[in-house]
């Protein structure tokens, strides 16, 4: 049999990767309809002070988004097109009768539909029976939607895949025509997910063309019993319950990334959770509670099952933090502390040496937590602290002697 040789092609959609795949494939693409973001002048002109401002140093690089020249063309489809002689359609224009009498005068002989975001309107559906082809980054008729794979990696799902199937009038309900089952392996996020649909979507669209021009097109109803639908992933879905399980608070935060990450909030200020890794202990902390920070700076917290650790938090919002006056009473180390820097003297010497000891005495289970201020502050009132907290510090073996007496009178004061 004898196949044709090219297909006319009518694109929509918003992925670059899915339609610099189309343009692998060497088939004739006659027109793209993708989304084109437009600013008012207004924001063109806040958007070109940022930018200036970053490009000559005012600001550090990473306060702000990576801001682009917004008089630059950055639509990197619109590139793709400008360099291939495609037609370039607005998504918005799509529902108007002049859209509509453009595509019947381009005589596609099929439409692909793939990441475009907004039904296809029913006058087009018309146009041309089943000749408008949708893939989705799911095994239809579950995840029926626009984000699938941020509910498939939120869910803990070990195995999607990819459809190709016919369009209706309603969102991926339409009969499909081909499937390709894939796992999803552990600690899988939601960009790596996207990169692994969009590549099966490829090898599929290979596939799909030869039996196009073969014109051995099969294709089934969707079985509406094992049917689901996910919403639109909002902000709110990223915000982090701690009463959760650390497993599922890992898949909140894979399932945003690398776009962002889970959101928490401390005294009212958000902070994302860029990198995470659960740990599988026991613990009988409050949900929520910093347990520990580790030796690589890794924040360990109570979750309502086992533990957190938070790796890379993102430190740009620190930039926004609102601060509160620290109560004294509260915490009575802040007086030590500040005595110790109001003066030029070796107290801060005297009071690293005491700390160190009594903080490896509470970590023995020795003394208490609260211990450790107390004896401090004994140390503090010894009759021999003024001599070595008014000594000077002319050589290294002075700041030996020191550290040498504070640590032995600590001990001491802990000797019950």
């Amino acid at each position: 049999m004898k196949f044709k040789n090219k297909i006319n092609l009518f694109v929509f959609s918003n992925n670059l990767y899915f339609i610099n795949s189309l343009i692998k494939n060497n088939e004739n693409i006659i027109g793209i309809c993708c989304s084109k973001k437009t600013k008012s002048l207004f924001n063109i002109f806040k958007d070109l002070f940022k930018y200036f401002l970053i490009k000559i140093n005012f600001f550090w690089k990473d306060c702000f988004e990576l801001y682009k020249n917004p008089l630059i063309n950055n639509n990197p489809i619109q590139k793709l097109a400008n360099k291939n002689n495609i037609i370039l359609f607005n998504s918005k224009k799509i529902r108007s009768e002049t859209f509509r009498q453009e595509l019947i005068k381009a005589n596609p002989d099929y439409i692909f539909v793939c990441g475009f975001g907004s039904l296809i309107p029913k006058n087009i559906i018309n146009i041309k029976n089943k000749f408008i082809i949708n893939f989705h980054p799911s095994l239809l008729p579950k995840h029926r939607g626009g984000t699938p794979n941020r509910w498939v990696i939120r869910n803990g799902e070990t195995l999607t895949g990819v459809t190709a199937h016919f369009v209706d009038e309603k969102f991926d309900t339409g009969e499909i025509i081909m499937q390709k089952k894939f796992s999803i392996q552990k600690n899988c996020d939601y960009g790596q997910l996207q990169k692994l649909s969009d590549y099966h979507i490829s090898i599929m669209i290979k596939k799909l063309l030869i039996k196009l021009k073969s014109k051995k097109l099969i294709s089934k109803k969707q079985n509406q019993k094992y049917s689901s639908y996910e919403k639109s992933f909002r902000s709110k879905d990223a915000i982090i319950d701690w009463n959760l399980s650390s497993n599922e608070i890992k898949r909140i935060c894979y399932s945003i990334k690398p776009l962002s990450g889970g959101i928490t909030k401390i005294y009212n200020n958000k902070f994302c959770l860029w990198e995470v890794e659960e740990i599988k202990r026991k613990n009988n902390y409050e949900p929520g509670k910093i347990i520990q920070i580790d030796n690589l700076k890794n924040i360990l917290v109570g979750c309502g099952k086992n533990i957190l650790k938070i790796k890379k938090i993102d430190s740009k919002t620190l930039n926004n933090l609102s601060f509160q006056k620290v109560s004294a009473k509260k915490f009575p180390s802040i007086n030590l502390i500040k005595r110790s820097l109001k003066f030029n003297s070796s107290i801060p010497t005297i009071m690293n040496a005491s700390n160190e000891v009594l903080v490896d005495m509470f970590l023995n289970k020795k003394i208490g937590f609260l211990d450790i201020v107390r004896i401090v502050e004994k140390v503090f009132k010894d009759e021999d602290f003024n001599k070595y907290a008014t000594r000077k510090l002319s050589s290294i073996n002075d700041i030996k002697i020191i550290d040498n007496w504070a640590r032995l009178k600590t001990i001491s004061m802990c000797v019950r």
